[in-house]
């Protein structure tokens, strides 16, 4: 594995509420399965495939706000799955109201 490709941050299974659209549109929100998360993004089921580099507005649910928190992703990869099903992983950018170190504090405070 090159330095590159290296996986920075843990992985964690995990069932949550993630909800995403387009960035910055009028769209409504689409509701997808979460496969892990960890601090730095999100692999997710979707029948709605994005293509890579696409942003994304994404809502989630962390215990530590009482509601859900808008972050920004970067779509990193995306593959076809059967049924006309896409794994999509996201690279999580920019949580809004609160700075992205936040964020990622609160996700790794929710599996520790």
């Amino acid at each position: 594995m090159n330095e590159e490709t290296r996986r920075v941050y843990d992985r964690y299974i995990c069932e949550m509420v993630v909800w995403l659209r387009p960035y910055q549109t009028d769209e409504e929100f689409l509701l997808v399965d979460v496969e892990n998360i960890s601090s730095g993004g999100i692999l997710v089921h979707t029948s709605h495939p994005f293509e890579m580099g696409a942003l994304l507005d994404l809502q989630i649910s962390v215990l530590q706000q009482t509601e859900m928190v808008t972050v920004e992703a970067k779509v990193v990869h995306c593959r076809t799955l059967e049924d006309e099903e896409y794994l999509m992983g996201l690279q999580f950018t920019r949580a809004n109201g609160v700075n992205l170190p936040t964020f990622m504090a609160w996700l790794e405070a929710m599996f520790h």
